[in-house]
């Protein structure tokens, strides 16, 4: 474990807040990025919002109604451009002068579907970045088999590539008329406006999710989380200028823009030039890569924060082990003694996301139900296994879902030897 990670991890156990914020299920503390959609399996943005939205306005609704009374601007003022300028038949023959024989492999060219050769090349470009092939390399090689690129050219990094292409709408450009440069300058409006209204509009929409809940509406609360976030940036769990924040005034609605800032999250605060009101503001920060990793692991942060407590204690164990004859019984730590010859404890980890009284319930119920099947085949492998405490660390901290779990289940608790601790419990009787 490195040591930002161990920085971190000690104000884990040291913070309240930290705690607070970092025990939500990953679904809950991060957004997911699907935009791509060259690949099933979810990736977890690596980004956390700093934002006042609690502070200068309680009416988050009316933020909504605005966005979506510019979304309808954005979509009127598309559909005009698309009867002018994205005209099929005109693209068709574009690219069929320019790609013939790359084109033969997309027989149904339609604008308002994806396209399936088209689909299929980044799918294979992507697998191969998953497999470690450099970038410029795989785009050269699909890009040749589809004859979407000479046979003479060659890219040794995506930077190549970027150079080619740039250059040849470089040389289209140079062709065009005073008619076709107003065109064009109609498209690039275009494209920045589309883009600007779907950046602050994916801004807001997380920010909403995942940002209101990160800052409490209350002054003194408030306060309080800016600290722990100033802290974690100091540690460099969080690092700024990676991400394009939004500043907007929403009493006047005369100033808004967009900033790349790196600095500490307790100074966002900026006025409006024109009313001198605080302005809304919407940053994302960068989580650490390292952290950022324990956070979206199967067992979630905790799991992170359990292995921190064990090494700092010197504790001989094995991290999502199996036992020998079983292997189909994943546990999550297996605690052995100095001499590594036989175990003494089994920790398992439970990050459930926040949901009503009875759901909880039932997840931890569940866990139980899970942990008695797993015994029970150690126990036909060695009988000892009985006696073997299973300790369950999970981020549910409400006492009476725990207090009412524990009582439905008393008996198997007992039976199997199973014990439940929020994080805290767990520290303070493991010490």
């Amino acid at each position: 474990m490195d040591l930002i990670t161990k920085k971190f991890f000690k104000l884990f156990w040291q913070s309240e807040e930290c705690r607070t914020i970092f025990l939500q299920h990953r679904t809950e503390l991060l957004e997911k990025e699907v935009d791509l959609l060259i690949t099933t399996k979810h990736h977890y943005m690596p980004r956390i919002f700093i934002t006042n939205i609690n502070r200068v306005r309680e009416d988050t609704e009316l933020l909504i109604f605005k966005l979506e009374e510019e979304e309808l601007e954005v979509n009127h003022f598309f559909e005009e451009f698309a009867k002018n300028y994205l005209v099929e038949e005109q693209i068709k023959t574009y690219l069929q002068s320019k790609f013939p024989k790359g084109m033969q492999l997309i027989p149904a060219f339609n604008l308002e579907t994806p396209n399936n050769a088209l689909f299929q090349i980044a799918q294979k470009i992507f697998e191969d970045w998953q497999n470690e092939v450099p970038l410029g390399m795989s785009i050269t090689k699909h890009l040749i088999n589809t004859y979407l690129l000479p046979t003479n050219i060659q890219f040794e990094n995506f930077e190549d590539a970027f150079n080619y292409f740039e250059n040849m709408v470089i040389e289209e450009v140079k062709s065009i008329n005073l008619k076709n440069a107003l065109d064009l300058r109609e498209v690039v409006d275009t494209i920045v406006k589309m883009y600007n209204y779907k950046f602050k509009r994916n801004l807001y929409d997380a920010n909403l999710k995942f940002g209101a809940s990160l800052l409490p509406a209350n002054k003194k609360e408030y306060k309080k989380r800016l600290a722990l976030l100033d802290a974690l940036y100091d540690f460099e769990v969080l690092s700024g200028g990676h991400y394009e924040g939004h500043y907007e005034c929403v009493e006047c609605k005369s100033f808004k823009c967009v900033s790349t800032t790196d600095i500490k999250p307790s100074k966002n605060e900026l006025k409006c030039p024109n009313c001198g009101s605080k302005m809304l503001h919407i940053v994302p920060y960068r989580i650490y890569d390292k952290v950022h990793e324990k956070i979206v692991q199967n067992d979630g942060l905790l799991a992170g924060a359990i292995e921190y407590l064990l090494d700092l204690k010197g504790q001989n164990y094995t991290k999502n082990g199996y036992i020998e004859g079983a292997k189909d019984v994943e546990l999550d730590f297996i605690i052995k003694c100095e001499a590594d010859i036989y175990v003494t404890e089994v920790l398992e980890i439970k990050m459930f996301k926040n949901k009503d009284f009875d759901a909880l319930k039932t997840n931890l119920l569940g866990a139980i139900a899970k942990i008695k099947k797993a015994k029970d085949k150690l126990v036909k492998l060695d009988e000892g296994w009985k006696e073997i405490l299973f300790s369950v660390i999970t981020n549910v901290r409400d006492e009476e879902v725990l207090k009412t779990a524990k009582k439905e289940a008393k008996s198997d608790l007992e039976e199997y030897k199973i014990k439940f601790f929020t994080p805290m419990q767990f520290l303070e009787n493991h010490d």
